[in-house]
């Protein structure tokens, strides 16, 4: 492996002198990469797992000081290779005269009990969720953070779960605070919403032709910032539905959340992380961690090898298109209402043979590309497209969903040309054109 390295001419010798004087550094890091992977295999712990929270590392005495307030974990929610996620509460940052945190919280905890407040000041908020990071992903938590963070202060913002605080608690733990969207009955995530036939419903094509809209146009704000977020995928869309009783007036808002992946290219590239020619160790290790995630790190061992796009990396000049792709499937899912992402699994096996009238072929794990896949179906897929976004909407979302998947991601549609292509067909359908 030092050999290798001393032959990559391509890096500044002065770099690749260091990282050879520092080889145990390199290997550090590369052990805390593939920390990082295998934590993935670990089982998820189900709801029968979180008892009372003690078996997840969650004491109910838990109190968090934060830049923007104090928080405390309430409810466990999840847990992933990334984290466990709590739902939580807020209590405003109050002056220090007032007392430590856990007097704060306790008077807090009298507030939301209904009791009589000792001390004034206290704005208490539930509607926030606490994720605990794994110490493996701190890193790319941290960059999470400050990637997200500054996304939401453009026009994308609204387009994303607001994440509202970061916090390190006493043992070192890395805590992130973000906004807690509101479940309906159909779930949270744009995935509970396809699995559950949401836009398959009678009365649901405006809301699928929104759906989107939404989605296209939060890929314009956010490439505008120099984003890539590179896990586009619809567990990571999280969906406020406003429910009515006689289904008028239903509203729906779609918000991108989970920037784990994601890659800021603005500023020319020089926001990517990279090593140093000098600095500490740890710094070099962090550097080299972060390295890895901006310019390699991919979907880790998805089923279906084609769930991100064929490049496999995003490429200069056309690093955008990388979520374009992913976007794409999200329509295709969204039109079947089948979660193609996860390909692989004996449901959405079924559904798609179903769907199209044959069993898929031996290989497909490897082989299938969707975009030729729903060419060569054409007519079933151009039917569902239909039947969810409308007659004029579906056909022309049908083309522009195939551009986006194409296997060379010059060829693939922008956001800004496919808001274009749909435009007209979305105001014939509603009677309006709808901005951009």
């Amino acid at each position: 492996m030092l050999t290798a390295l001393q032959q990559q001419e391509a890096m500044p010798l002065k770099l690749r002198q260091r990282l050879a004087e520092r080889f145990p550094t390199v290997l550090s890091a590369m052990r805390e990469i593939a920390e990082s992977y295998l934590l993935r295999g670990k089982r998820k712990p189900d709801d029968s797992d979180s008892g009372d929270g003690r078996e997840l590392g969650f004491c109910r005495s838990t109190v968090l000081q934060g830049a923007s307030g104090i928080y405390r974990p309430v409810a466990f929610i999840n847990s992933g290779s990334a984290g466990t996620v709590f739902s939580g509460v807020k209590v405003s940052a109050v002056s220090e005269a007032e007392g430590g945190a856990a007097d704060r919280w306790r008077a807090a905890t009298q507030r939301i009990a209904g009791a009589p407040v000792p001390a004034a000041g206290f704005d208490v908020t539930s509607g926030i969720v606490l994720k605990r990071i794994n110490r493996t992903q701190a890193d790319s938590a941290e960059n999470e953070f400050s990637i997200a963070s500054r996304v939401a202060q453009g026009p994308a913002g609204r387009f994303c779960v607001s994440y509202l605080d970061r916090v390190v608690d006493g043992a070192g733990q890395l805590w992130l605070v973000l906004q807690r969207v509101r479940a309906s009955s159909y779930g949270v995530d744009l995935a509970e919403y396809i699995c559950n036939g949401f836009f398959q419903q009678p009365g649901r094509k405006g809301l699928a032709r929104e759906a989107v809209l939404q989605l296209l146009r939060s890929l314009v704000h956010i490439g505008a910032a120099g984003v890539v977020m590179r896990d586009v995928k619809p567990d990571n869309v999280l969906v406020e539905f406003e429910e009515s009783g006689d289904g008028q007036n239903e509203r729906i808002h779609l918000r991108w959340t989970d920037f784990g992946l994601a890659v800021d290219l603005a500023d020319g590239g020089t926001r990517l992380r990279r090593p140093a020619p000098d600095g500490s160790e740890r710094d070099l290790a962090k550097q080299l961690v972060g390295w890895w995630y901006d310019t390699q790190k991919q979907v880790p061992k998805p089923k279906w090898r084609n769930r991100c796009p064929p490049e496999r990396c995003y490429q200069e000049g056309a690093a955008g298109r990388y979520d374009v792709y992913m976007l794409g499937i999200i329509f295709c899912c969204i039109a079947t209402g089948i979660d193609w992402p996860h390909l692989g699994s004996k449901v959405v096996d079924g559904a798609v043979e179903g769907l199209v009238g044959e069993p898929l072929p031996s290989d497909y794990l490897e082989c299938l590309e969707l975009g030729s896949f729903m060419q060569r179906h054409q007519e079933v897929f151009e039917s569902c497209f239909v039947e969810t976004f409308g007659g004029l909407f579906g056909p022309r979302l049908f083309s522009v969903a195939t551009t986006m998947l194409e296997t060379d991601p010059h060829r693939r549609a922008s956001p800004e040309q496919a808001i274009g292509d749909l435009g007209d067909a979305q105001g014939a359908e509603c009677g309006e054109r709808v901005p951009t």
